[in-house]
């Protein structure tokens, strides 16, 4: 209830949405996935570590936890899980993508939705490997 609240208090909804890009994360999505992954002590540890996060724009360590760490961790986790949530395997999606040109109707959409699966696995992939790199660059400086 206490990070609704704080949530509430900035006007930032309790359920986000971000557009992931091949090139970079979304200003606000790491902030806001460390605001919803960390487990804090108490309470009384929410409007801080929100302050922190969202108004001041520091990704603080609470309680001996780094919170950049903690939001990387969700996001790695977030783009395995959208990855094996796809009802079809990566290969057949790029064959029946590969046909887009030559089809029409409802073979035509069929193959358009596949190229359009074929290129959100390829930006939920890049994504995940660039969040491990950025994980084990924050575990080397500890």
């Amino acid at each position: 209830m206490a990070k609704q609240q704080a949530l509430a208090a900035r006007n930032i909804p309790t359920t986000e949405w971000f557009a992931i890009r091949i090139n970079c994360l979304p200003a606000g999505a790491l902030p806001y996935a460390a605001f919803c992954a960390v487990k804090l002590p108490s309470a009384s540890h929410v409007e801080v570590v929100a302050q922190k996060l969202f108004d001041a724009g520091k990704m603080p360590v609470v309680e001996g936890v780094n919170l950049e760490l903690v939001a990387l961790e969700a996001l790695a986790q977030q783009c395995r899980s959208a990855l094996k949530d796809y009802p079809q395997s990566m290969a057949r999606d790029k064959e029946l993508a590969a046909t887009v040109q030559g089809t029409v109707g409802f073979e035509h959409r069929a193959a358009a939705m596949a190229a359009v699966r074929v290129q959100e696995r390829q930006i939920l992939a890049r994504t995940e490997f660039v969040v491990k790199q950025q994980i084990r660059q924050l575990r080397r400086e500890k």
